[in-house]
């Protein structure tokens, strides 16, 4: 069952009243993660314990896009779930560590269906947004890569403010950092998400983990917190300047 909150809630003194509202229900299995759309308030993602990843458009509360993850019920299924900032593109932590990237793209069209829909564009110039296109059939999920660096299940996953590093804690106590940028890098060479590294940064189950913004310090840094200590990581690049830093005490 997945509910939704309002904050004013949390401001009346009478408990009663603090009530959400019933948005999703009926799942198999037990939902482990959810995320919602950066642009998009109608754009929700769920998973579950047994691997099924479902898209959600709120306003009618239906499953625009649904996709079982083969082999990642019995390693605790869909662990953790963000959307990109520019919400074209998403990750998901699927079974003992596993990143699975996700990207948002037009169906390719016959030539008579691209003239239809350009006639339809034409009369009607709104861009829809991603739920309502999933709806209609005109974006698809593609899985566009898959990164198995990591051996533990994956409890939290974060983008930086400017969507180029991403940041996972997982269940053994890591925190491991991501960066878009040329494989190898070399600047000849394609732009992809590159594994930096990971460390054991607690000794205790970490609880959050976040991207600090640039005002706090020369470029943006992540933290991680558990329930016995909160790490600030700094380390400096020259390229591009607006990377995170990252190290651990």
């Amino acid at each position: 069952k997945v509910v939704r909150m309002e904050a004013s809630m949390f401001k009346k003194i009478h408990p009663e009243k603090r009530r959400g509202h019933k948005l999703i229900d009926g799942f198999d299995t037990p939902v482990s993660c959810v995320a919602c759309h950066s642009s998009d308030p109608a754009l929700f993602a769920t998973g579950t314990t047994s691997g099924v990843f479902k898209l959600w458009n709120l306003k009618i509360r239906k499953a625009v896009h649904v996709h079982t993850f083969d082999g990642s019920n019995s390693s605790g299924g869909i662990t953790a779930a963000a959307f990109h900032p520019d919400g074209k593109s998403m990750v998901l932590g699927v079974g003992n560590g596993r990143l699975v990237f996700l990207n948002f793209q037009k169906k390719d069209k016959t030539q008579n269906q691209q003239k239809n829909e350009e006639k339809e564009d034409s009369d009607n110039p709104r861009t829809p947004p991603l739920s309502e296109a999933l709806e209609a059939g005109q974006i698809e999920v593609v899985i566009d890569r898959e990164m198995g660096e990591l051996s533990q299940p994956i409890s939290r996953i974060v983008f930086s403010p400017c969507g180029n590093y991403i940041a996972t804690s997982d269940l053994g106590r890591h925190v491991a950092l991501f960066r878009w940028y040329h494989r190898d890098e070399r600047k000849n060479k394609p732009i992809e998400w590159i594994y930096i590294g990971r460390h054991r940064a607690h000794t205790k189950a970490i609880a959050s983990i976040s991207f600090l913004p640039p005002t706090w310090g020369s470029s943006p840094s992540s933290s991680s917190s558990s329930s016995s200590s909160l790490l600030y990581p700094s380390l400096k690049e020259e390229e591009p300047s607006d990377s995170p830093s990252y190290s651990v005490d």
